[in-house]
């Protein structure tokens, strides 16, 4: 009883949290909306400030979410009429928290089939092959199966495009929390922000 209670409030709170984002940006701007967790909720700042500088944006960054979590506020935030980019960071609790292969790929796949065909154009971020979350050794196994299955789920939709947030965390290691090597620390929520709008965001 209490588990189902508390889906009832996670579904809430994510509805609620979609519903009450307010946007920024020039009247009319290319309309853009992050959804993630919280690796890019740490720069929720900055993507606001850069993305908005010129376009409308809207942001759902909730910390520790699945895929399966925010499909339930994925139809408030596609079916916007206005928007036309996507951009998601998911798939770092899903694969460090036993789920299998096959349930990671259903939830991209469900995740997709109701995003791709409401907007033109999504950015899908894989996730840091390297990081470690709490020491777990699950999520250093499954990180690159994610990212594969990602890169083959994306593929289906002429649309979607998964980006190289590893390559870039790689790249960049002075702009991760050492603890994890996941998560930005403060001197790499701008460079990320940066990133997401002029290589993500201005290529659609």
């Amino acid at each position: 009883m209490r588990r189902g209670l508390l889906a009832v409030v996670v579904v809430l709170v994510l509805v609620a949290s979609a519903s009450a984002c307010d946007f920024t940006g020039a009247p009319g701007g290319v309309r853009v909306s992050v959804m993630g967790e919280s690796i890019a909720r740490g720069a929720e700042a900055q993507l606001r400030q850069d993305i908005g500088e010129e376009r409308q944006v809207n942001t759902v960054l909730i910390n520790h979410r699945w895929i399966s979590d925010m499909q339930v506020a994925l139809p408030d935030v596609v079916n916007d009429p206005d928007l036309r980019v996507l951009v998601v960071l998911l798939g770092v609790n899903d694969t460090a928290e036993k789920n299998t292969l096959a349930q990671i790929r259903a939830a991209i796949r469900r995740f997709l089939q109701t995003a791709a065909p409401r907007v033109e154009c999504i950015w899908w971020l894989d996730i840091t092959e390297t990081g470690v979350i709490n020491g777990n050794p699950i999520y250093l196994v499954n990180a690159p199966s994610f990212n594969e299955i990602l890169r083959q789920e994306a593929a289906l939709f002429p649309n979607v495009h998964v980006a190289p947030y590893d390559a870039w965390a790689r790249a960049h290691p002075q702009y991760l929390w050492d603890k994890d090597r996941l998560h930005l620390n403060d001197a790499g929520r701008a460079p990320y922000a940066a990133w997401v709008e002029n290589e993500l965001v201005n290529a659609c």
